[in-house]
């Protein structure tokens, strides 16, 4: 079953939604609809499965005029219209944390 805990910022609501297969695009549509905002968690699913999923609620977001951006390899993150986001999210997480690359020292 999908994992999704709502989280209240400044009265929108963030919902975590962990698909496990291809019919929980639905879900992830009808989230968009009631006006709240969904991260995406893909960790551990089928790339296959990944990529309809993130083809199904590309279509969604841009019939509603949403917002869709990929934060990591496996995390996204999509916005009803009524939420901007600003900025290059990989850019502003990858100049925050210092990660330690394997292949340099």
């Amino acid at each position: 079953t999908p994992m999704r805990t709502p989280r209240k910022v400044n009265g929108m609501e963030v919902c975590v939604i962990k698909p496990t297969m291809f019919e929980d695009s639905r879900e992830i549509t009808e989230t968009l609809l009631s006006n709240r905002t969904v991260v995406l968690n893909f960790e551990g699913l089928d790339m296959d499965v990944a990529q309809r999923i993130i083809d199904f609620t590309s279509g969604s977001c841009f019939a509603i005029g949403g917002n869709l951006q990929k934060v990591s390899g496996s995390i996204f993150l999509v916005t009803p219209r009524s939420v901007d986001i600003s900025g290059d999210l990989q850019d502003i997480i990858s100049s925050s944390i210092d990660i330690p690359s394997v292949y340099g020292r």
